[in-house]
């Protein structure tokens, strides 16, 4: 089935002078601004649907300044817009020019996501997911009633969305982009660290889990040199971009989460900016006081507590002993309070008496697969036996029959694709009755080869959606089916698309504008991954007479046959007052600058709406009725 793009074209009345066209055509004039023709001092672009390349109405744009001092589970920012019926957005910046840094987008049906200041006349935004995140703490435990942020750009940034950790263990980030450019976690929790990292998520797979390692709350007063309380101040244990800061309260108190009390709470700005740093206190609580603004160093404070000084941990030597299925395996062992002490070989150093966790996994991490494994221990008398046997997860156990259209089992050849590539996969295993059993290192989303033995048949890319690592981790594909037809052929005006790269995108996979590619075969077939309704495939064009890119989304269960749209159009653009101009032109979701002529081929037939306009000239909105046959449309830009 083919699925035209006609659909995404609006039709809305508009207020202007109307202008003569051919026939079917209507061609008016607005003084709104479009992106490509804004002027100075105007922030102006489309929101446009990742897939569909739809506008999305209704999304509001803020536009956030970095700050020094980010505190957890607040939002700033310093102007919005919202998104009209056709994706535009068009927020004044003149008097803001150097007040804000980062792109923000919110809307009910897409994932709240961030861009860089300067960024694309289009945005394109995937839908909204509910993310769900396991935070485990330093002995591998979950963290009921931890908060935790989203950060979507850098540290200084504020929080995109937040969630509490439940009794399950999870978190769940609602309504956000799981694919954003910047995708950073941290948690705030008595007794635990940051655990600053990125999730790696996608529908329908596990949870993304967060370690935190162990910290202990930060707290104290700030004082100024008088002794009397600061408030709202910003005190930090600047260790990552994200701080992490607290601010004081009336009475001066605060208590940082999340710091380590090696760098401390070692910095304070007050409410006029002025910074003060501290060496890292020795204990907590502490009073931290700032010097007189008057005095000779108005940048140094002093504590109460002395210097922190590293705890001196007694240890003894113990003996460990790997178990694997060939994984090369190093361990840790974590104390409360100090750095992590490294293993050397077969032995670790744990602690004569008080808690600690010994941590261990692969020395060279694969792709996907969890970072360590941790044994906790109230004390070393829970220790069993030397050696002490530290069993790394088992492999994940994938099971199927590979069988002909008839459902009967038939040779075939599968494995597993390393990032979905096939250039670092290792050998096929043979599957002489088509069933198979492959065991596993990896943990979330892969692509399972499946090759046919037998003449006529085709090969074939399954999803393989893998859990989290364990011990008894058994996934069954059931049948796999291998046909002699292909799921997608794509043709064009002269035959197969053989050799044509097409680039796929599903909802939730990929952030908005990204994509996968795959070559079709000699016969234009698809011979990427299984496909299914909803998915986009974006064939690029060449740059040669007019072509433009051809994206569709595939409606039903296919086997799907397409072939790319025939419409043409040609435009004329001039100016009335006989200037030469580089106008733009803006339709569904693309942009481009044209000279004063434009051919464009594979064109949508139907009602289709385009903007035209250049600085300084009013927008055309050219409505056109694009058919097969070709027809010039000719548009005369007046001055504003």
């Amino acid at each position: 089935m083919f699925v035209s793009l006609a659909r995404a074209t609006l039709f809305l009345p508009i207020y202007c002078t109307v202008a003569v066209a051919q026939a079917g055509d209507r061609i008016t004039f607005t003084d709104e601004l479009m992106p490509g023709c804004e002027e100075v001092g105007w922030l102006v672009f489309r929101v446009v649907d990742d897939l569909t390349s739809l506008p999305v109405e209704g999304a509001e744009v803020f536009l956030v300044k970095e700050a020094e001092t980010p505190i957890a589970g607040e939002f700033w920012y310093t102007r919005k817009g919202r998104t009209d019926a056709n994706g535009v957005v068009r927020i004044p910046t003149a008097d803001i020019a150097k007040q804000w840094h980062v792109q923000v987008l919110m809307h009910p049906d897409y994932g709240t996501c961030s861009r860089s200041e300067r960024e694309d006349s289009v945005w394109r935004v995937g839908r909204a997911f509910d993310v769900p995140v396991l935070v485990l703490d330093w002995r591998g435990l979950s963290a009921p009633g931890a908060e935790i942020g989203f950060c979507g750009h850098c540290g200084h940034s504020p929080d995109l969305a937040n969630a509490v950790v439940g009794e399950d263990g999870l978190a769940v980030l609602a309504g956000i982009d799981p694919h954003n450019h910047i995708r950073d976690v941290y948690v705030q929790h008595p007794g635990l660290g940051l655990g600053y990292d990125a999730i790696d998520w996608y529908p329908g797979g596990p949870p993304t889990v967060i370690h935190c390692s162990w910290s202990m709350p930060l707290s104290g007063k700030v004082v100024d040199h008088l002794g009397q309380p600061v408030a709202g101040a910003f005190v930090a244990a600047n260790d990552v971009h994200r701080g992490p800061w607290a601010r004081t309260a009336a009475d001066g108190t605060f208590t940082i989460l999340g710091g380590r009390a090696s760098i401390g709470a070692s910095q304070v700005q007050t409410v006029t900016g002025q910074r003060v740093f501290f060496t890292s206190p020795g204990s907590y609580p502490v009073t931290l006081t700032l010097p007189d603004p008057d005095g000779d160093d108005p940048s140094e404070g002093a504590t109460d507590v002395g210097e922190w000084r590293d705890p001196t941990v007694a240890t003894r030597e113990v003996r460990v002993q790997f178990e694997s299925s060939g994984e090369v395996l190093g361990a840790a062992v974590r104390v409360p309070g100090c750095d992590a002490i490294r293993g050397v070989g077969d032995t670790v150093e744990v602690p004569t008496e008080g808690p600690f966790a010994i941590a261990f996994g692969p020395k060279k991490s694969v792709h996907g697969e969890p970072a360590e494994r941790v044994y906790a221990f109230d004390d070393i008398s829970d220790l069993p036996p030397e050696p002490i046997v530290l069993q790394w997860f088992l492999p994940t156990r994938v099971v199927g029959c590979v069988v002909d259209a008839a459902g009967q089992p038939i040779a075939a050849g599968v494995r597993l694709l390393v990032d979905w590539q096939r250039e670092d996969a290792g050998d096929f295993d043979d599957c002489p009755d088509g069933r198979f059993e492959l065991m596993v290192a990896d943990s979330g989303l892969e692509v399972l080869e499946v090759r046919a033995r037998q003449d006529g048949l085709r090969n074939r890319l399954v999803w393989l959606p893998l859990p989290l690592r364990g011990d008894d981790v058994r996934i069954d594909l059931g049948d796999i089916v291998l046909s002699s037809e292909p799921q997608l052929l794509m043709t064009g005006p002269d035959g197969p698309m053989a050799g044509e790269v097409v680039f796929w995108s599903r909802a939730g996979f990929q952030g908005g504008g990204h994509s996968r590619d795959w070559s079709l075969d000699v016969d234009g077939a698809w011979q990427g991954p299984d496909l299914r309704a909803g998915d986009c495939l974006l064939v690029e064009c060449e740059g040669e007479d007019g072509e433009l890119p051809w994206r569709t989304v595939l409606e039903g269960d296919g086997p799907w046959r397409l072939s790319p749209p025939a419409g043409q159009l040609d435009l004329e653009v001039e100016t009335a007052d006989g200037q030469l101009v580089a106008p733009v032109v803006s339709f569904l979701d693309q942009q481009f600058e044209i000279d004063d002529r434009r051919r464009l081929r594979r064109l949508p037939t139907g009602p289709l709406r385009l903007w035209i306009g250049a600085p300084g000239y009013r927008t055309a909105v050219v409505d056109a009725v694009v058919t097969t046959q070709p027809q010039t449309i000719t548009v005369t830009l007046p001055p504003r």
